[in-house]
């Protein structure tokens, strides 16, 4: 009994020393599937850490700080409001409500996704140093980057509340509904984001389309004009632009406009497929990223 006993002890001791000297291998997964987000959970202090520092670099050294978040929509409202409403090519803003705050209104999350189509892009390319060298969560960059973009969506967006009750222009009961729709606009910017860093790391054409990219997005996105001016029978190819239906949930919950319920519901639909199919796609591409930088 008692080599029996000792022999027990010798194999409980040998396997706990095996268990701790255990090595995790982690390898490229082939499988097209979602990525495991609880790793990008327990990763969560890096996204913060990143979007923090990517805070302080955008404005370390500037006189305004935090102000530019927004000074740059209202800059851009008041050119489109000369470029379009002055020169009488964009018609009147629906509900009384001045032209440069209802261009103001969709400027906000337009930027959310300029800065998803400018910086987002490149986030796997500017951290290549960190992604070569150490193992975490590679979605943590592409969120981080859409965490930044947060901080300056939430800063617009209560500057124009407050410029809105100084003007006369309360927001409505609508305003309870701005969460949600900032979080469509943060879920399309992220979508955006992880599709085109992917493709960015891997093929380094991207930078060059990018700008094209984004001047064409920028046209087809209602910010100088309403969505009632496009004719009904083009309306719902129109809207498979998610902007669009983002811009009218906030111009309807900061400025009361009518309610677009087509294109909401259809800019949530498509936020969603490329939300999902661009994780998975840079689940797929990620094994490549290493090499490619």
């Amino acid at each position: 009994m008692d080599i029996r006993a000792s022999l027990v002890t010798i194999a409980v001791m040998v396997e706990s020393s095996a268990n701790a000297h255990a090595s995790t291998i982690i390898a490229p997964s082939t499988a097209w599937r979602l990525p495991d987000l609880a790793e990008l959970w327990r990763h969560r202090d890096l996204v913060w850490f990143l979007a923090r520092r990517d805070l302080k670099v955008r404005y370390q050294q500037t006189v305004l700080g935090v102000a530019w978040a927004l000074l740059q929509p209202l800059a851009l409202a008041a050119v489109l409001a000369v470029c379009f409403r002055a020169s009488g090519i964009a018609p009147d803003a629906p509900g009384g409500v001045p032209y440069w705050l209802h261009a103001w209104a969709g400027l906000l999350p337009w930027l959310v996704l300029a800065h998803a189509l400018n910086h987002g892009s490149a986030c796997l390319i500017e951290h290549q140093r960190l992604l070569t060298k150490v193992y975490f969560a590679r979605l943590a960059l592409p969120l981080a980057s859409v965490a930044t973009a947060a901080v300056d969506l939430t800063v617009a967006s209560i500057a124009l509340i407050i410029v809105l009750i100084a003007c006369g222009h309360p927001p409505a009961i609508g305003l309870l509904l701005l969460p949600a729709a900032a979080l469509l606009a943060l879920a399309a910017s992220f979508a955006v984001t992880v599709w085109l860093s992917a493709f960015n790391a891997l093929y380094r054409d991207f930078r060059f389309a990018i700008p094209l990219l984004t001047q064409a997005w920028l046209l087809a996105t209602p910010l100088a004009y309403p969505t009632s001016v496009i004719p009904p029978r083009w309306l719902p190819v129109y809207a498979l632009n998610p902007l669009v239906g983002v811009v009218d949930a906030f111009r309807w919950c900061l400025l009361g406009s009518a309610p677009a319920l087509g294109t909401v519901s259809t800019a949530i639909l498509v936020t969603c497929v490329l939300l999902v199919t661009g994780l998975v796609a840079f689940r797929r591409l990620e094994s490549r990223f290493a090499d490619a930088l």
